[in-house]
């Protein structure tokens, strides 16, 4: 997917994937940033999908690896990025 994608094109694609893997790497949690706007579009458009189908058994799964986790976090959040805190997790181990 490409986030230049408007929503009637994304409405196309979402009917021809089995699931959206958005990864991490440094893109903008800011909800003015056009990456973060079109995270929330999807979640919008994927919402709207399960919403709508009439199969129940059908999905598209979303996975979101570090900062695209952080993505699908802050576009669902009323408060963007303020959601994310200050939390400070170097040097510890999980």
């Amino acid at each position: 997917l490409y986030y230049t994608y408007t929503a009637a094109e994304l409405d196309q694609m979402l009917t021809m994937l089995n699931g959206v893997l958005i990864c991490g790497g440094g893109a903008s949690t800011d909800p003015g940033s056009s990456y973060e706007q079109f995270i929330q579009l999807l979640m919008t458009k994927t919402r709207q999908f399960h919403a709508n189908i009439g199969n129940k058994n059908q999905s598209i799964p979303i996975w979101g690896t570090c900062d695209g986790f952080e993505n699908m976090l802050t576009a669902i959040a009323h408060g963007g990025e303020s959601v994310l805190g200050a939390f400070n997790a170097s040097e510890i181990n999980l």
